[in-house]
């Protein structure tokens, strides 16, 4: 699918001086002067239904809001679903631009397509830029999520499924068991840095397992829809960035996982003395993994 956000001809000010030769302005892109009238459009090589969506605005596609160089683009735009069928998708585009459906007012245009691999199961999720200076310039850029979205086919992954499971009877567990020292010795629970990493890694699990059953509940209905739908575009973006959100979670999970470790290893001197090294300064690398985990999730 491709999708365009166009601003007005009146978005910038035109100085008094030019008033008589001068009668479109186009700026940079915003928000707030983004057209969202009704575009002219003809039908020469495509039938009228194919291009239907292309002159109306939408303010809310399935697509997600994109971070470009130039700007912070919405979730609104224009857009023009492309066949399957390469002629029909060449028909399409020559009409694209034979009414000028790219012009000096469009700001940035969207190419969004989902392919997968069967022999890795693996989704890639593509996402291709190109985004207009009001100079007449031409940024290109590309975002590519490739995630693993059907995580539980071979008997290895249902294994882990398993395992899973596990996990989240352990938290469960250690739910009621927390809760009950929060009970018993309230805000005091928190002075200690062990309790405060013990409550942060059963938060991350929790989270983990709801977009676990987000993907797991959601991708199979996608599938079907994208197998009897073909007519229609079905977005795997959202389902992908929450698969980004899940891995980057797991492994910011693992790396507190790992320093709960060391509270128990003190066999040696020099173990004990690093476990009290780690305990010393462990309020830094809990204040800089939280400065991190945030950067992480603002990035995507």
């Amino acid at each position: 699918v491709s999708t365009q956000s166009t601003g007005g001809n009146d978005s910038c000010e035109i100085p008094s001086v030019f008033g008589s030769s001068l009668f479109n302005c186009y700026s940079s892109y915003h928000p707030d002067e983004e057209l969202s009238t009704v575009l002219p459009f003809s039908n020469v090589y495509s039938d009228t239904s194919s291009t239907a969506s292309c002159r109306l605005y939408n303010p809310q596609l399935l697509t997600r809001p994109y971070a470009g160089y130039l700007a912070n683009y919405g979730a609104g735009g224009y857009e023009q679903l492309l066949s399957r069928n390469k002629v029909v998708s060449s028909y399409i585009l020559s009409d694209l631009q034979y009414n000028g459906w790219v012009d000096r007012a469009t700001r940035v245009l969207f190419l969004d397509f989902t392919v997968y691999n069967v022999n890795i199961n693996q989704f890639a999720v593509v996402k291709l830029v190109a985004e207009f200076l009001p100079t007449g310039g031409l940024l290109t850029s590309y975002d590519v999520l490739v995630q693993k979205l059907l995580r539980y086919v071979t008997t290895t992954d249902k294994v882990v499924f398993g395992f899973e499971i596990v996990l989240v009877l352990f938290v469960l567990y250690y739910i009621v068991e927390e809760g009950m020292e929060v009970v018993l010795f309230r805000m005091r629970y928190f002075l200690d840095v062990w309790n405060v990493l013990d409550t942060i890694i059963i938060v991350q699990i929790l989270i983990g397992f709801g977009i676990s059953l987000y993907r797991t509940t959601t991708i199979e209905g996608l599938i079907k829809d994208s197998e009897t739908e073909r007519d229609t575009f079905i977005s795997f973006e959202n389902i992908a960035y929450y698969e980004t959100v899940y891995n980057d979670n797991a492994a910011i999970c693992l790396f507190i996982a790992w320093m709960k470790v060391f509270k128990f290893i003190n066999i040696t001197k020099t173990m004990r003395y690093f476990s009290t090294t780690l305990a010393r300064c462990c309020k830094d690398i809990l204040s800089s993994g939280i400065n991190a985990e945030y950067f992480f999730f603002l990035n995507y």
